[in-house]
């Protein structure tokens, strides 16, 4: 499993050098955020989801290693 996260993380950090813009560049739609500051987030967006999955789980009732 780790080869698997370890291979999309590679291919998505390739797709965001690909991309075209400056971190100071704002994004269409919105005169606050930037192409940075809107990666930086979410950064810690999946971040914040990754430390929630086993409390989420647990409440759902599944058995987790935590438990």
């Amino acid at each position: 499993m780790i080869t698997e996260v370890k291979r999309i993380h590679e291919e998505a950090k390739a797709a965001v050098l690909r991309i075209d813009r400056n971190s100071e560049d704002p994004i269409i739609g919105s005169e606050k955020a930037t192409w940075g500051s809107y990666l930086r987030y979410l950064g810690f967006h999946a971040a914040y989801h990754a430390g929630r999955a086993y409390p989420v789980r647990h409440l759902l009732g599944h058995t987790t290693p935590d438990n």
